[in-house]
C-alpha cells in the first residue's frame, strides 16, 4: 500500500457510541440519563444517541448531564416517533419535539425545518 495513505489513514479519529437507547423517559427503560453517561465514560464512547419513544426528554436530560460535567461526548437531540403504517422512525439532529406524526411526508418535512 501507498506510504501516504497509511499515514493520513492513521490520523483518522474513530468515533464509538450507541445509536440508540432510552432513558426512564420512555415507557420500556427505567435508565436515568445519569446511568447512560456512566456507560459512555465506561466504555469511552465519544457520542450517544437516545431514542426515547415520543420524547426527546430523555436526551436533553443526559446532554444536560454531560455540559454539566464537562465532559467531551457529543449528545444529539432524538426522539423515536410511531408513525402510522411506518412504524417507529428516529429523528436525530433536531432541537423540539416533532408534532407532526400521522404521515411520513409530514414528519420529515417538519424534521428538515
Amino acid at each position: 500500500m501507498d506510504e501516504s495513505f497509511e499515514k493520513e489513514r492513521a490520523t483518522v479519529m474513530t468515533y464509538k457510541g450507541l445509536l440508540h437507547c432510552h432513558t426512564k423517559f420512555s415507557y420500556d427503560s427505567i435508565t436515568t440519563p445519569e446511568q447512560i453517561v456512566k456507560h459512555c465514560l465506561k466504555y469511552n464512547l465519544n457520542f450517544v444517541i437516545v431514542t426515547d419513544h415520543d420524547t426527546i426528554e430523555g436526551s436533553k436530560a443526559v446532554r444536560d448531564h454531560v455540559t454539566a460535567q464537562q465532559l467531551s461526548i457529543e449528545v444529539p437531540i432524538a426522539a423515536e416517533y410511531l408513525i402510522p403504517r411506518y412504524g417507529d422512525v428516529i429523528a436525530a439532529f433536531i432541537e423540539k419535539e416533532i408534532q407532526h406524526r400521522s404521515s411520513l411526508e409530514g414528519f420529515i418535512k417538519e424534521v428538515h425545518e
